[in-house]
């Protein structure tokens, strides 16, 4: 994993000095598990897609937290949730719940930005 993660993250994981040997191996793309957003600094990317929804937001934020770095050469980074399709969404009504939570936890918290719902302050 030491590998992928210098060769997906150069920069952060100083690559060129802990392993010359992989200066040629770029990595664009990268899917994984939530083993990648534990622990794993990524300020090198400059976009993350969430596909699973977390019922403690603040895992969500963990997460995002690892692009999102002071650190960070990017202009601009995009992070991206996505929810389940509108049938699902109404039976469970889980996007209402963890915007709820989100919502509670950023008013008990620091009252920074929402980061669900970036219009929302």
């Amino acid at each position: 994993m030491g590998d992928i993660l210098a060769c997906f993250s150069p920069e952060s994981k100083e690559r060129g000095v802990t392993d010359p040997g992989l200066s040629d191996c770029d990595i664009d793309i990268l899917i994984a598990t939530d083993c990648i957003s534990e622990g794993q600094n990524l300020q090198d990317c400059d976009m993350m897609v969430n596909y699973d929804i977390h019922w403690n937001p603040v895992r969500i934020v963990q997460r995002f937290g690892r692009v999102d770095r002071i650190g960070s050469t990017n202009q601009r980074i995009q992070l991206v949730n996505y929810w389940p399709d509108m049938d699902l969404d109404k039976y469970l009504r889980l996007k209402d719940r963890v915007e709820a939570r989100m919502r509670l936890t950023v008013m008990t918290s620091t009252g920074d930005d929402d980061y669900i719902n970036e219009n929302e302050r």
